[in-house]
């Protein structure tokens, strides 16, 4: 048998498609999956599994109110308007422009208003934000197992890649954060794993594999080329698959055709109705975008920028090495077709992050690494993808050894007990992890002064019912986010003077023209107070003040030098 074998065999049984030949039927289908097992309970039971330790994990969620600033309160003031549907754009980007789509916001906002405005379970709203961003990666790594289990029908497989995936994701906030880096690796992790399903021939996977690559589509402009050209190189692998039968495969998976066409409608209508009321933006300003011209960089500093996410800053390198000998080796004594299109499927991620790195990456420094954290769960899928295939080629010749040794039943039994002791394992690594590394990562804990700033503005008898109207210099935009999303929640209405800020607040947030119902204000340090100026609120680090409307605006950036 050679490695080469698993480009020609056909992929899962179907009406459209000749039989799968032995070799490539799972070798544990029949052994460890019983007849009452439905895919739909390994979903279930991987997604309750995963989001319990997590948010088990992350307790303080349901004790304390996280008062957000910066980023987090940018994102929490897009992510407000998502819960009403009030929302049409991604989030934004330092170079100018804000991403494709509002998916990733509208998930944010699907947390706030279910856990805190309907469930009452979250303190806060954005604490409700983040339990959904830990719902949402549960759900997208257990459509992930789902996945493996579809292709390999083995229960002790599926549970060697769910240990491996939580124990990965524990390890690197794929949990109980909603910085966009992190909320993209779920995503890609799907994304992958399906997208090697379905070039594979496993036509089920397609509302999967187009859920993942639309999620990526709307939350960074970079992805647009991960997803056409990955795409183009799936779609194309299964009409080579299905040439002579795709139609008859389509109908025979009507609810995935029906399904996927749904998910590209939801997905495209924001996009469409963003650029149809403000024609072209923001499709100019991506093709600006992929014409500049990067910094000159050497091949010596891409291997050292691309060589960090190999590196045991993901995995333990020698892992890692491990996983790749014995994928190889597998390949050639036993190459099912599922784990060729795996790992052909890791090898394309790797060329286009490369790309990625080269074109699309401004600065190859330690500080912007954030912005390939995706990639991460690439090598996580090299060692998943070695150790479910070296199960699914050990099942066999345990339960050869076992009957040769005691028969029908005590094979029988083994194959019980292999399934037991990979579920304990899987249950102990879930609940270690949710115990053990139990904390309160509240980073902005005790800010409760934009709460009390905002409630003070509201009741205050100089403002007569005007707009609170903010001027601030470029290092108070941090403040000026939280006090914004502080003033949402409260009612309270407020606006920014200067345009400049029009990419991180976006147009919404601007104040129109001057007027009378304007109420002029002013964020400033405690040293900082001009002479005579009146002061309407402060405390230890921050005031707010009148501001004269004819005074010269702040100094203001078009955004900050920490976001991407």
């Amino acid at each position: 048998m050679i490695a080469t074998r698993w480009l020609t065999r056909p992929g899962p049984e179907s009406e459209a498609a000749e039989p799968p030949t032995e070799a490539d039927k799972p070798a544990s289908a029949a052994d460890d999956s019983p007849s009452w097992l439905r895919p739909s309970l390994v979903f279930w039971a991987s997604t309750l599994a995963i989001a319990a330790a997590a948010m088990i994990r992350s307790g303080y969620l349901f004790t304390r109110p996280i008062h957000e600033q910066g980023d987090d309160a940018l994102n929490s003031l897009l992510a407000g308007r998502a819960e009403h549907f009030d929302l049409l754009i991604g989030n934004y980007s330092r170079v100018g422009f804000h991403h494709p789509g509002p998916a990733f916001l509208y998930v944010l906002g699907f947390g706030q208003g279910l856990y805190h405005d309907v469930l009452h379970i979250a303190p806060g709203p954005y604490n409700g934000e983040v339990l959904g961003a830990i719902t949402f990666a549960a759900v997208l790594i257990g459509l992930s197992i789902l996945t493996i289990y579809r292709c390999t029908r083995s229960v002790t497989a599926s549970l060697v890649a769910l240990t491996i995936c939580f124990a990965f994701a524990a390890q690197h906030a794929m949990f109980a954060d909603v910085w966009f880096p992190f909320l993209y690796m779920a995503p890609f992790l799907l994304f992958v794993v399906a997208g090697s399903a379905l070039a594979a021939g496993y036509t089920v996977e397609l509302p999967s594999f187009l859920f993942a690559a639309l999620m990526l589509a709307h939350g960074h402009v970079s992805f647009l080329m991960f997803v056409g050209v990955t795409g183009i190189a799936v779609i194309g692998s299964w009409l080579l698959r299905y040439r002579r039968g795709w139609r008859a495969e389509l109908a025979a998976h009507r609810r995935a055709a029906y399904g996927s066409l749904g998910l590209i409608a939801i997905f495209l209508l924001p996009v469409v109705l963003q650029l149809a009321l403000h024609y072209p933006r923001p499709w100019n300003q991506y093709w600006q975008y992929v014409h500049t011209k990067q910094l000159p960089r050497t091949s010596s500093q891409v291997w050292h920028f691309f060589g960090w996410y190999w590196s045991s800053a993901t995995l333990p390198v020698a892992l890692t090495i491990v996983a790749a000998v014995v994928a190889v080796l597998l390949m050639i004594v036993d190459g099912r077709r599922i784990f060729g299109f795996l790992y052909a499927m890791l090898g394309l991620q790797t060329i286009l992050f490369l790309v990625y790195v080269v074109r699309g990456v401004d600065t190859l420094n330690t500080g912007n690494r954030y912005v390939g954290f995706f990639y991460l769960t690439v090598p996580l899928l090299l060692v998943v993808g070695a150790s479910v295939h070296l199960t699914l080629w050990l099942g066999p010749r345990l339960d050869g050894f076992a009957r040769r040794r005691s028969g029908a039943a005590g094979a029988a039994r083994l194959r019980t007990a292999v399934v037991i002791v990979a579920a304990a394992t899987a249950v102990g690594v879930l609940s270690a992890e949710a115990v053990a590394t139990q904390h309160a990562r509240d980073r902005y804990h005790g800010l409760t002064r934009y709460d009390r700033l905002v409630t003070a503005l509201g009741k205050d008898p100089d403002r007569h019912g005007r707009t609170a109207a903010f001027d601030f210099a470029h290092d108070r935009w941090i403040q000026a986010a939280g006090i914004g999303v502080a003033a949402q929640r409260q009612h309270v209405p407020w606006c920014i003077t200067n345009p400049r800020w029009d990419n991180l607040f976006t147009s919404h947030y601007l104040c129109g023209a001057a007027s009378q119902r304007q109420w002029p204000l002013a964020l400033v340090l405690p040293d900082e107070i001009p002479a005579g100026a009146h002061v309407v609120w402060q405390d230890a680090k921050l005031v707010v003040i009148e501001r004269d409307p004819n005074a010269p605006l702040l100094p203001a950036v078009a955004q900050p030098p920490t976001h991407a």
